[in-house]
């Protein structure tokens, strides 16, 4: 049976941020670099090294050896996650860009969707909310909590988009062009400042929905990540209050009319 991805001629850049995930990223990288071989005409995956203290680098550096198209980036010091997918995004020659977690909780093949995204908009955002999502299993109590207490306030900014938190959102070229010379943050708020620039540039956003596991092995550590969030958040509202993103007006409007207003599909 053809696959959806069999005609897709565009090349797709996977970004990986990484910050000691030796333990992780193994298994996901063959998953990756298994699926898109199989499907994929043109891609490449780039792992982008947050400073890591443990074998992370030696870890990818001999699967690059033997899994075609995946390179390795290096930072010397940790810069946050947000530091990581912009480098990536950045270096990445990809029609499209997707940037996922080393935890592969959203699996790859959920970018099997991508030729059916590419009608509709810009920027395509992986949902466990909207219908047709689904959850295999489900995060602990206390992280349900901060995650929708985070989306109350992340949605008086982004009002559209129902999850912004889920770390699979695939961008095309042409809204990294824009949109990435303009980000500011580092840390875990940087995709929420990504699609408010994202909106504010008139790029289509598309929620669409996906299947979703839970990492057992969570990085969440509550006050801590409250705290910097919390700056993060800080920093975003004072941007916006400040008019320090350069909106091109112009370009704006004719974005608008050039595409329809559709931000969900099931």
């Amino acid at each position: 049976m053809p696959h959806a991805l069999d005609n897709f001629k565009p090349k797709i850049s996977v970004v990986i941020p990484a910050y000691n995930e030796a333990g992780r990223l193994p298994a996901t990288l063959r998953d990756v670099s298994s699926f898109l071989e199989l499907h994929v005409r043109s891609y490449e995956v780039l792992v982008v090294d947050d400073g890591s203290t443990d074998q992370t680098v030696k870890v990818v550096r001999n699967l690059a050896n033997v899994l075609p198209n995946v390179r390795l980036i290096e930072s010397e010091k940790n810069g946050g996650k947000g530091a990581a997918v912009r480098r990536g995004l950045r270096e990445a020659t990809g029609d499209y860009r997707l940037f996922m977690d080393a935890d592969h909780s959203t699996h790859i093949s959920e970018i099997a969707k991508l030729p059916f995204l590419v009608e509709r908009g810009d920027v395509f955002v992986s949902s466990r909310y909207v219908a047709g999502a689904n959850v295999e299993k489900t995060q602990p109590l206390l992280r349900i909590i901060v995650s929708r207490i985070a989306n109350v306030v992340i949605r008086t900014l982004i009002p559209d988009v129902r999850d912004t938190q889920n770390g699979f959102k695939i961008y095309s070229a042409a809204a990294v062009n824009i949109i990435e010379p303009q980000l500011t943050l580092d840390r875990w708020a940087f995709d929420v400042e990504m699609l408010y620039l994202a909106q504010r540039f008139g790029f289509d956003i598309v929620e669409f929905p996906v299947n979703w596991r839970n990492s057992t092995d969570s990085r969440l550590h509550v006050a801590r990540d409250l705290k910097n969030t919390a700056r993060e958040f800080a920093m975003l509202y004072r941007n916006i209050l400040f008019n320090r993103y350069r909106i091109d007006t112009a370009s704006v409007a004719r974005r608008r009319q050039s595409t329809p207003d559709q931000s969900q599909i099931s």
